[in-house]
C-alpha cells in the first residue's frame, strides 16, 4: 500500500511546482502515517486538501492584483495633479510671451463636440418633451418606463409639459373656447369621439382633447387619430405621440378602444381640410362608412361633436396641390397670410371657439353580420353625419361675432 501511495505522490509532484508542489509532497507525506483503510478514499482526502489550498493561493493572487491595479490608479490620479499644479506654477513665473499667428485649421476637418456640449444640447431637445428639464437622464429614463406602446407619455408628465401651458393658452385666453355637453362623454370605458374637421394643422382636436382632460370630471386623455402626413414635419410624430396622439389607421383605433380609451376621430378625413373658406362648416362625406364599422365591431359608443370656430383660423384661398406634393403633404393652402409673410403666415386668427358634445348614440342593436351589410352601413354613417351637421349648424345660429362670439 505504501508503495502505491508513493507512486502516486511522484504523480502529484510532477503535476505541481513552487511552493505548491512542495506542500503538495509534505501532504502526501504526512498522509503515509495515517495508514487510511481505503486507497482511493485516502487518494481522494488528500486530493480535496490540495485542491482547497490551490484556491487559498488563487484568492490570495486576486486580491493582491486588486491592490495594485488601485494602487496604480491613485499613483496616476497624484501624477496628474502635480504636473497640473506644476503647469500653472512655470507660467506664472515664466513671462508672457508674444502670440504667434498661426495658419487657421483647415475647414474640412469637422470639431469634435465636448461632452458638455453634447448634454447641453440633449437637454435643450429634451426640454420640450412631456415632464421638467432633466438635469440628469434618471428622469427621462422614468418617462420612458410610463411611455405606452403608441409613445404616450403619462398623464402626470403630460400635465407639467412647457406645451400644455401653450395649449392651455390657447384654450383660455386666445380663442376663448366655451365648450358644453362634457358631461355626456362617459368617465370611463371605450368611446369614440366623432368631429367634424378643419384645417391642415389639427388644433381642433387639441383644443377638444384639452377640455376633455382639464374639464372633464375624469380628467380623460383623448386620443386623436392624425393623418399620415403629419408625421412627415420634423419631431411631429414624437410630439404627437407623447401627448397621446395616434397614426390614423383601423388597426390602432380598434387596439385602444379594446383597451377601453377615449379615441377620437375625424371621419371627414383630408377631404375635411381641403374645404376651402367658402365651403366652411359644410361636412364633407364621412368616408365609406369606417367610424360605424370601427364602432360596432368594439361595441363602442359614438359621441358626435361639433366645433365652430376652428374652420376660420385661416383664410384659405386656396391650394396648390404641386407644392404639396413636392413637400410630401396631401394638400398646400395659400392664404390671406401663408406662404407671403413666411412663418409668420402660420399664426392663426384670434377667432371665438365653440365645442358642443352632443348625447351618446349606441349600436349595440347591431351584430357582426351588419358589417357585411352595406346599406345598413351607409345609412347610420349618413345618420351620424346629418347629427354633427346639425349640431354645428346650431352653434353657428348661437354665435354672432367672428371674433367676439
Amino acid at each position: 500500500m505504501t508503495t502505491e501511495i508513493r507512486k502516486k505522490t511522484n504523480l502529484v509532484a510532477d503535476s505541481s511546482n513552487g511552493e505548491t508542489k512542495d506542500e503538495e509532497l509534505r501532504l502526501v507525506a504526512e498522509s503515509e502515517t495515517t495508514e487510511p483503510a481505503s486507497t482511493d478514499a485516502h487518494v481522494e482526502a488528500v486530493a480535496t486538501r490540495i485542491e482547497k489550498r490551490l484556491e487559498e493561493k488563487l484568492a490570495g493572487l486576486e486580491e493582491k492584483l486588486k491592490q495594485r491595479i488601485e494602487s496604480g490608479r491613485k499613483s496616476r490620479s497624484e501624477a496628474k495633479g502635480s504636473d497640473k499644479l506644476q503647469s500653472e506654477e512655470d507660467m506664472e513665473e515664466s513671462p508672457k510671451e508674444p502670440r504667434r499667428r498661426t495658419a487657421p485649421a483647415p475647414s474640412r476637418v469637422p470639431t469634435r463636440r465636448t461632452k458638455p456640449e453634447k448634454k447641453r444640447l440633449v437637454d435643450m431637445f429634451l426640454s420640450v418633451l412631456p415632464g421638467q428639464r432633466p438635469h440628469d437622464y434618471e428622469r427621462l429614463i422614468d418617462m420612458l418606463e410610463h411611455m405606452d406602446e403608441f409613445g404616450k407619455f403619462s398623464d402626470k408628465e403630460i400635465d407639467k409639459s412647457p406645451l400644455e401651458k401653450l395649449v392651455m393658452f390657447l384654450y383660455k385666453t386666445y380663442w376663448r373656447v366655451e365648450t358644453t355637453g362634457l358631461q355626456n362623454i362617459p368617465g370611463k370605458g371605450r368611446t369614440l369621439i366623432v368631429a367634424n374637421h378643419s384645417g391642415v394643422i389639427p388644433f381642433d382636436g387639441a383644443m377638444i382633447a384639452t377640455a376633455v382632460f382639464k374639464i372633464h370630471p375624469a380628467h380623460r386623455v383623448a386620443r386623436f387619430m392624425i393623418e399620415d402626413w403629419f408625421g412627415q414635419l420634423p419631431f411631429a410624430t414624437a410630439f404627437m405621440n407623447a401627448f397621446g396622439q395616434v397614426r390614423a389607421c383601423q388597426e390602432n383605433a380598434e387596439r385602444l378602444l379594446r383597451q377601453d380609451q377615449l379615441v377620437g376621430v375625424f371621419p371627414e378625413g383630408i377631404k375635411g381640410m381641403a374645404k376651402g373658406f367658402g365651403n366652411r362648416y359644410n361636412l364633407a362625406r364621412f368616408g365609406r362608412g369606417g367610424v360605424i364599422r370601427l364602432a360596432i365591431r368594439t361595441h363602442s359608443p359614438v359621441v358626435p361633436t361639433a366645433v365652430v370656430g376652428a374652420e376660420e383660423i385661416y383664410v384659405v384661398l386656396g391650394y396648390a396641390n404641386w407644392l404639396g406634393k413636392f413637400f410630401g403633404m396631401p394638400l398646400f393652402p395659400i392664404s390671406l397670410t401663408f406662404p407671403w409673410l413666411g412663418p409668420l403666415g402660420l399664426v392663426p386668427l384670434p377667432t371665438k371657439w365653440y365645442i358642443n358634445v352632443g348625447e351618446v348614440i349606441r349600436y349595440d342593436e347591431y351584430d357582426e353580420s351588419a358589417l357585411k351589410d352595406n346599406v345598413i352601413i351607409n345609412r347610420l354613417n349618413r345618420q351620424l353625419r346629418s347629427t354633427i351637421q346639425d349640431m354645428v349648424d346650431s352653434l353657428l345660429k348661437k354665435r354672432r361675432s367672428l371674433f367676439l362670439g
